[in-house]
């Protein structure tokens, strides 16, 4: 005994009702790129940052951007103008003794420094 075929199992396929085969390589590639373009921009914001610590009158630290050699990370670290790096909360001392408003300043810079360092982190990954 034989057991019967369906129909459209034996039917020959018609090409033109088909999608085309979708790979995924367009969009991928787009976002691959979209990636590139928001590490760009991290980069920059770090800059910025960078450049307006080191801006501010009569000050003994300022945020350094930092490039790692082997995989090309870059963060934000505290440097003391002796040219040795630091950590916040090493530099939390001094910068409690300045004026309300300058240490409000450094505190929130610390925090954006902090965020753009995770950002970073976050789309180098997402890009590897």
């Amino acid at each position: 005994m034989r057991a019967e075929q369906h129909p459209a199992a034996t039917a020959p396929l018609c090409r033109a009702l088909l999608p085309k085969g979708f790979t995924g390589k367009g969009e991928a590639i787009r976002w691959r790129n979209d990636l590139i373009v928001a590490v760009a921009q991290v980069h920059a914001a770090m800059t910025t940052l960078h450049q307006a610590t080191k801006a501010v009158r009569s000050r003994f630290f300022y945020l350094e951007r930092f490039r790692r050699g082997q995989t090309g990370a870059v963060t934000l670290r505290w440097r003391q103008t002796t040219g040795r790096y630091v950590t916040w909360p090493t530099l939390l001392p001094s910068v409690r003794q300045l004026p309300p408003a300058l240490r409000a300043w450094y505190a929130e810079a610390q925090q954006y420094a902090a965020w753009l360092n995770a950002q970073e982190c976050a789309l180098r990954h997402a890009i590897d």
